[in-house]
């Protein structure tokens, strides 16, 4: 809580509300101590957290400026995390991070970054646990990829990719270059995929094993990058 207070004395709101989230978080796992001085910061540093909200969010989307959102659901990956993390945060407002049972370094690793960590209650579906990150993340785009996959240094998302986009469009699929990585970076093969896509309620992902993108009432309008 009190190094999201710095950022907000910085008014690096966007960090401050991550901290705020996750000193709520912490607080709330330890059940039945309440006699902490964050018990009593609480409804102060929820007070933030709704000006963020409030204010610096909503403002930040009527800008130029396209507000970003990466997601990512995680389970036992701490050996590609870092590079996932060095990727995205290159481009990205916020962070949504959805641990699915991890048991290794993953959610250690990303507890010390600037990312906001969900639990989700593994059941077997993918499709679950992705939306389930949707509906936490407050950006006009959604960058979603996955835990072993990360863009090439030289694509920039937010200038090259979405600030050429056409308003019609809704999803923007990705050239992958699937590679072996234990034999010395070879390249296996390529092809689209969608990775991109506005944060729309009638946009999301089915299927518990081979999830897809699906848009209710609405069409998926793609573009290739």
């Amino acid at each position: 809580a009190f190094a999201g207070w710095l950022y907000w004395q910085k008014k690096n709101y966007i960090y401050a509300g991550r901290c705020f989230v996750k000193a709520i978080k912490k607080f709330e796992t330890y059940n039945g101590i309440q006699e902490t001085y964050f018990a009593a910061d609480l409804p102060k540093v929820k007070k933030y957290l709704e000006q963020i909200d409030k204010y610096y969010y909503k403002k930040l989307k009527k800008r130029d400026r396209i507000f970003i959102s990466a997601c990512i659901i995680v389970k036992n990956n701490e050996r590609d995390i870092k590079r996932w993390f060095n990727s995205v945060q290159q481009f990205s407002d916020e962070i949504i991070v959805v641990d699915t049972g991890s048991t290794d370094n993953t959610v250690n690793i990303l507890n010390e970054k600037n990312v906001s960590v969900y639990y989700f209650q593994w059941c077997n579906d993918f499709a679950a646990a992705k939306n389930f990150a949707l509906n936490k993340a407050r950006g006009e785009w959604i960058v979603f990829l996955d835990a072993d996959e990360y863009f090439s240094d030289n694509v920039n998302i937010r200038n090259k990719l979405l600030q050429s986009v056409d308003q019609s469009v809704n999803a923007v699929s990705c050239r992958m270059i699937n590679i072996d990585m234990d034999n010395n970076k070879n390249e296996i093969n390529r092809f689209m995929q969608i990775r991109i896509f506005r944060n729309y309620q009638g946009i999301y992902y089915q299927g518990k094993i081979h999830e897809q993108l699906r848009a209710d009432k609405i069409r998926l309008n793609i573009i290739q990058r």
